[in-house]
């Protein structure tokens, strides 16, 4: 959802609280003729059918989340799954009659003719392709929404897994929670956790968890976890540090090898004539 500047603010100010609802600019008719620029808040029906153009706040799990998903799912399906796209806030028109369109965190879709064409929303009729992934960071606001009512979107939908991340808070304790859903048969079952409370993606042969609060992902073929782009920046800078080093090292040696080339050189020359 993106930003939009209005031709007139309103003077009508809503709370930081309120604005967690979302809002979108409207034109408002004023008694005099007038119009104006305001915000609307989001309603609950909004926020599973936005426009372009809504805003949504984030808190800093959903853009931490938000950014570790783009970090570390991207670069791996871009060698590893070629074929896959990956869209975010990217609105869905599924072309069922009566069934909300969202526009999903994040969305892995198939076979898409024209990745980067300039799509405002995905037309899943028109593109003869749909999700095959979905991953929501759950809005505080719209709990509900995220947890109960798309889980049932994505499910008539007939999106193949959903995943959920949500942060809870319970009497000042935080929970870090993560859920995941595979059709079968048409019907959503609970992705169960191994061991090590990650969950696995057929789809895209990945496991995810929710490890202090940031996202992990592992390869499940090789059983590699994926670098963060945190990680890649050290290993990168360590690779250079390493580099520097040996270039270093290597020119030092090629110096105190020509030293002694040239102190042999001298010393045979005084040799040749002592002899002579």
């Amino acid at each position: 959802m993106s930003e939009h500047s209005p031709d007139v603010i309103s003077p009508v100010q809503q709370s930081s609280a309120d604005l967690e609802c979302g809002y979108r600019w409207v034109r408002v008719k004023q008694p005099d003729g007038t119009e104006v620029m305001t915000r609307q808040l989001l309603t609950a029906a909004d926020f599973l059918n936005p426009r372009e153009g809504d805003i949504m706040s984030q808190r800093p799990f959903h853009k931490q989340a938000d950014w570790d998903l783009g970090q570390t799912l991207l670069p791996f399906l871009k060698v590893k799954r070629p074929e896959l796209t990956v869209f975010g806030d990217m609105i869905m028109k599924w072309g069922i009659p009566g069934l909300d369109e969202p526009s999903p965190d994040l969305a892995v879709i198939p076979n898409v003719q024209d990745p980067e064409a300039d799509r405002g929303e995905f037309d899943v009729l028109a593109e003869g392709t749909k999700p095959i992934l979905i991953i929501e960071i759950v809005s505080p606001r719209y709990r509900k929404e995220d947890r109960q009512k798309k889980l049932e979107i994505y499910e008539r939908a007939g999106v193949q897994e959903y995943v959920i991340l949500d942060r809870v808070w319970r009497k000042g304790q935080r929970t870090d929670e993560i859920r995941g859903y595979r059709l079968v048969n048409g019907i959503y079952r609970e992705i169960l956790p191994d061991e090590d409370g990650r969950l696995y993606c057929e789809t895209v042969q990945l496991f995810i968890a929710l490890e202090h609060g940031r996202v992990a992902l592992w390869d499940a073929e090789t059983g590699a976890r994926l670098p963060t782009a945190e990680a890649a920046h050290v290993a990168m800078a360590e690779a250079e540090a390493r580099a520097e080093a040996e270039a270093r090292a290597r020119l030092e040696a090629e110096a105190r090898l020509a030293e002694l080339q040239a102190e042999l050189a001298r010393l045979r020359g005084e040799r040749a004539s002592g002899a002579g």
